[in-house]
């Protein structure tokens, strides 16, 4: 359901990964991508770059825990540009417990015409995050689904709703329904 992807652990298998998937990929830990400090230092083009920044993601161990993810670079619509010139693709980040959707919101800060869902896209997008939810059969998770260039709905990626930030879901909204549902 996300753009093919691999795990890798060190730099040697770099090589492998580059061929396997071929370039540009997208690298990220298995926590967290650095993504924040621009494109460069999340995507490779090569495997020079590829190698690099593994390497780099290895050394943090917040964001890799020794794992480092590897993933073909899909072309996200988007209008605007983080400062660090990061494209802010159509991206949503719904968190699930139970394989329902407690809340979810706009992934990226500010204001973006691209934040808003017609009815037949937040169907397809809180569809599309409980089947990713279903199969996974983790009982609290966020899933942050993307819209190709095409208008096609994909899952970026999965992860602990514990660690994911909130992007604009109100935290009390979040919290009160997590409580709710729970008990």
């Amino acid at each position: 359901m996300t753009p093919e992807s691999l795990v890798i652990t060190s730099t040697n298998e770099c090589i492998e990964a580059g061929e396997l998937l071929g370039f540009p990929l997208f690298v990220k830990g298995a926590v967290q991508s650095i993504k924040m400090q621009g494109w460069k230092s999340c995507v490779a083009n090569n495997q020079e770059e590829l190698i690099r920044i593994t390497e780099g993601l290895l050394k943090l161990k917040y964001h890799s825990r020794g794992r480092v993810i590897v993933r073909k670079l899909v072309k996200l619509r988007y209008t605007r540009l983080a400062p660090n010139g990061f494209p802010m693709g159509r991206e949503f980040r719904c968190f699930i417990y139970n394989q329902q959707i407690l809340k979810y919101g706009y992934y990226w800060d500010g204001q973006d015409d691209l934040s808003k869902l017609s009815k037949p896209e937040e169907a397809q997008v809180l569809k599309l995050a409980v089947l990713a939810a279903e199969r996974l059969s983790v009982p609290y998770i966020a899933i942050d689904i993307g819209q190709l260039e095409s208008g096609e709905w994909i899952v970026i990626e999965t992860a602990d709703a514990q660690f994911a930030g909130l992007c604009h879901i109100p935290a009390l909204e979040l919290w009160n329904k997590l409580k709710d549902i729970s008990y």
